[in-house]
C-alpha cells in the first residue's frame, strides 16, 4: 500500500509540473498580444514604502491593517475592529466632520505626516529634505511625498513589481489604489499613459488635468496604456473610495452603471475585462476592497472568453496550525473556482517577478 501511496504522490507532482509547464508560455502569449489585464491593490504600492518592522508583521496582519490601527489610536477609536480602515474612516467621518472631501484630506494628511515620520529613522534621507517636505504637506500629494523621498525602492537591488509591471507593454491597468505610483513607473518606461478615473461620487467642477476627464473614445495601446483607477485618486479627494459608506454606495452605483449613458467603467474597459485574463494581485477576501471591486466589476462582467485568469494569494502564514492552513487554501480555491479564477499560492512581487522573467525568456 505504501508503494502505491508513493506513486500517486510522483505522478500528481508529475501533473502538476505538466500543467505549470503549459501554463506561462499560455500567459506570456496573452501578455505578448495584450490580453492580460493587472488589477493591482494598494497594498502592492504600500509595501514597497512603508517599512513597519514591530511585532504585527507575525501576527498576519496587512501593512494597511496595521497602519489602520496606529490611526484609530490617533483618533480615539473606541469600537471593535480597529484594524478595517474602512471601519476606522467611517468613525472619523461621522465624528470629526460633516464634509465628506474634508475627512478624506485629513486622512490623506495624516498618512504623508505618517510616511514622513517613518523616513526619519532611513539613514538615506536627508533630514533638510524631510523638513522641507512637512513645511509644504498641504500642497504636496502622498505620491509626490513619496516619490521625493526615494520611494517606491527597489527590492534587493533589483526591479521593483512596478517597474517590472510596466516593462510588459500591456494596454490596460486597473488599481484600486489612488495613488500614482503605476503612471510613474510606466512614464520611466518611456510610454505615455493615460489616467482615468471612476468619478463615483460625482464629477469634478474643475480637473487637475484635463486627460482625467473620461474619455469614452480612448483606444488604450502598449505605446498609450490607460491605468484607470476604480477607486478613485487622490488629488480628487471626494472620489476616494475609503470608508464603510463608500463601499456600499460605490457597489450599488456600480451594480446600476451598464444601464447609464455615461457609465462611470467605459464600455472599452468592460469589453477588455470579458475578453482578457485578469491577474489580481495583493487582494485578501477578507478586505473591503477586495469584496466590492470582485463583486461590482469582475462578477459583472461575463467570463465566457476569458482564460487564465489569477488571484495571487499569499499562503497561509506558517505559524498557522497546518489543518488551519489546509481549511484557507482549500476554502480560497473553491471561492475563485466558483468564478473562473486560478489560485497561485505565492506574493504579488514574487509572481511578477517570475512572469517577467518567463516573458523575457518566451520573447527570445
Amino acid at each position: 500500500m505504501s508503494r502505491l501511496k508513493a506513486r500517486a504522490a510522483r505522478r500528481r507532482k508529475q501533473s502538476q509540473a505538466a500543467e505549470q509547464a503549459g501554463f506561462w508560455p499560455e500567459l506570456c502569449r496573452r501578455v505578448d498580444v495584450g490580453q492580460v489585464i493587472p488589477i493591482i491593490s494598494n497594498s502592492v504600492f504600500n509595501q514597497l514604502i512603508f517599512d513597519l518592522d514591530d511585532e504585527e508583521a507575525v501576527q498576519d496582519r496587512s501593512i494597511e491593517e496595521r497602519l489602520s490601527d496606529v490611526w484609530a489610536e490617533e483618533i480615539q477609536y473606541p469600537l471593535p475592529a480597529r484594524y478595517e480602515l474602512p471601519r476606522v474612516a467611517q468613525f472619523d467621518r461621522v465624528v470629526s466632520s460633516n464634509d465628506d472631501r474634508a475627512s478624506k484630506v485629513r486622512y490623506l494628511n495624516w498618512l504623508k505626516d505618517t510616511l514622513l515620520f517613518l523616513a526619519e529613522d532611513d539613514e538615506a534621507i536627508d533630514q533638510e529634505i524631510i523638513d522641507e517636505l512637512r513645511d509644504d504637506i498641504d500642497q504636496q500629494t502622498f505620491s509626490d511625498i513619496a516619490v521625493e523621498l526615494g520611494y517606491p525602492r527597489l527590492m534587493g537591488g533589483k526591479s521593483n513589481a512596478l517597474e517590472q509591471l510596466a516593462e510588459l507593454k500591456l494596454p490596460i491597468y486597473v488599481t484600486t489604489s489612488p495613488f500614482d505610483f503605476l503612471e510613474r513607473a510606466l512614464k520611466a518606461n518611456h510610454r505615455n499613459p493615460r489616467t482615468q478615473i471612476c468619478f463615483w461620487s460625482e464629477e469634478p467642477t474643475t480637473y487637475v488635468d484635463e486627460a482625467h476627464k473620461m474619455d469614452y473614445d480612448f483606444k488604450p495601446t502598449a505605446e498609450n496604456p490607460m491605468v484607470f483607477h476604480l477607486f478613485g485618486l487622490e488629488t480628487y479627494p471626494e472620489s476616494m473610495v475609503l470608508n464603510e459608506d463608500d463601499y456600499l454606495d460605490f457597489l450599488s452605483l456600480i451594480s446600476k452603471d451598464v444601464q447609464q449613458e455615461r457609465p462611470l467603467i467605459p464600455v472599452y474597459l468592460r469589453q477588455a475585462i470579458t475578453q482578457s485574463s485578469l491577474i489580481l494581485l495583493g487582494y485578501r477576501l477578507r478586505d473591503w476592497d477586495f469584496r466590492v471591486m470582485f463583486r461590482g466589476l469582475i462578477n459583472a462582467v461575463p467570463s465566457s472568453l476569458r482564460r487564465f485568469n489569477l488571484a495571487i494569494q499569499l499562503a497561509p502564514h506558517q505559524n498557522i496550525p497546518i489543518v488551519s492552513a489546509k481549511q484557507i487554501r482549500k476554502y480560497l480555491e473553491k471561492y475563485f473556482v466558483n468564478s473562473d479564477f486560478t489560485v497561485e499560492w505565492n506574493t504579488p512581487h514574487g509572481f511578477v517577478e517570475t512572469l517577467w522573467k518567463e516573458w523575457n525568456r518566451w520573447r527570445q
